[in-house]
């Protein structure tokens, strides 16, 4: 969520990914939690980020978990909370134990279907 937007995140991720694999590590790329509303502007960064992240994923030949599906605006319902909830535990953007554990089921969902 801090790179939200970031020109390198592409080629951050990629290395960090390479990195992993080098020493043997099975990779999953994740996408990032969805920011509460009143962050409104980053939402097309939050897009942005979410796209970089698996090109990052298919570039560096590891999988993508896209569990930011359950939280784009067509799709709310699948998170379980209102818009103005999301990523709220900090009263302003990360999410708390059960947005996680939300976002965890549909990463296991995603990886062991």
């Amino acid at each position: 969520m801090n790179e939200l937007g970031q020109a390198t995140t592409l080629a951050n991720i990629k290395s960090i990914a390479a990195q992993a694999k080098a020493v043997g590590i099975e990779v999953v790329i994740m996408s990032v939690p969805r920011r509460n509303v009143v962050d409104g502007p980053a939402l097309s960064s939050w897009n942005y980020t979410n796209r970089v992240l698996r090109r990052a994923a298919v570039e560096a030949g590891a999988a993508f978990a896209p569990q930011h599906w359950i939280v784009v605006d067509e799709q709310l319902g699948g998170m379980g909370a209102s818009p103005d909830s999301l990523g709220a535990a900090a009263l302003f953007n990360h999410p708390g134990p059960a947005a996680f554990a939300r976002y965890g089921q549909v990463l296991v969902e995603s990886v062991l279907g």
